[in-house]
């Protein structure tokens, strides 16, 4: 993966948009575990609608090439009529699939990109759009369309509050809604390197929970049990000795409130902050604090502020 590498080398600098929310800077005293959601909290993401955005069609062309596919079309116009027929598949495919899941009683349902980008790729190939070759990777089309379309970058001192955290010895976890890429995204902000094994350094590996692997997303409750479950099993940790920081009221804290976790509003940026004031269930729901900046998060949870995040 090492062309990937170089894409995650060169991505712009993302910085996070005040809010205009006051922090809430309550301590939480006992806790053992942190868990975290990714994009929006750990990673600043600018993303977009991928059944809205057109702009996405040079972007898939870019990454067909850079995955190692063939586009057998030669005029201008027909490289267009063949992105445009692939992200329609894309996004049909998607549509499909939530479909198909909530035929099954899944409220959230998740699709699990790589599944669908293959699906796509052997449908274009059958249509003589585009061919593979010896060097294709169906994984780096998805990675690197992703990275085109959904601009991402670590919130300020992601890895510095991470590192405190585990060295103070609470165990870290992530509940997040996130696909194959997410743990390689991560690897390389934290660690500078590319790892394909789906676990993230730093954090408990029995503690990762991305939707796409149970084709659920938050805010279903079953990833929050599951979290639950591993924590107590393993760790003899109660939902109350931990906590849950996400930007979401309905996706993140209001699915680790029900579940018996305390929680923590990360108000950091609002392009991705959703306070979700329309939805019932958050009603009245209050988060245990508020932060917007993760150096905060130590503070409340009563660990010193190192030097680092003081500069």
């Amino acid at each position: 993966m090492n062309n990937i590498l170089k894409w995650l080398e060169n991505l712009e600098e993302l910085k996070p948009e005040p809010s205009g929310i006051s922090p809430q800077l309550n301590k939480i005293e006992g806790i053992k575990a942190v868990i975290f959601d990714i994009y929006g909290t750990l990673l600043v993401s600018a993303s977009d609608d991928v059944e809205k955005a057109r702009t996405y069609l040079p972007n898939l062309r870019v990454a067909l090439v850079e995955a190692g596919y063939l586009i057998l079309k030669k005029q201008e116009h027909e490289i267009d009529e063949t992105m445009e027929f692939m992200l329609r598949l894309l996004v049909d495919n998607m549509k499909r699939h939530h479909f198909r899941r909530r035929k099954l009683g899944v409220k959230f349902s998740e699709v699990n990109i790589r599944q669908i980008w293959l699906e796509v790729i052997n449908m274009a190939v059958r249509n003589h759009l585009i061919a593979k070759t010896s060097e294709s990777k169906p994984d780096n089309l998805a990675i690197v369309f992703d990275l085109l379309c959904n601009k991402i970058y670590p919130m300020p001192l992601m890895k510095e509050v991470i590192l405190q955290l585990e060295n103070s010895g609470k165990h870290l976890g992530i509940i997040s809604n996130a696909q194959f890429y997410s743990p390689i995204q991560l690897n390389y902000f934290l660690e500078g390197k590319i790892a394909a094994s789906g676990g993230v350094e730093h954090f408990d590996q029995d503690l990762l929970f991305f939707s796409y692997q149970y084709q659920k997303a938050k805010p279903d409750f079953s990833l929050f049990d599951r979290l639950l479950t591993t924590l107590k099993k393993n760790y003899g940790i109660l939902p109350f000795e931990s906590v849950y920081v996400g930007n979401d009221m309905f996706k993140d804290i209001f699915p680790a409130r029900h579940c018996g976790m305390k929680t923590v509003l990360f108000a950091g940026d609002k392009r991705s902050l959703r306070l979700r004031q329309d939805r019932t269930e958050v009603a009245g729901l209050i988060p245990d604090a508020i932060i917007t900046e993760l150096r905060q998060l130590p503070g409340i949870l009563s660990l010193s502020v190192s030097a680092s995040q003081n500069s």
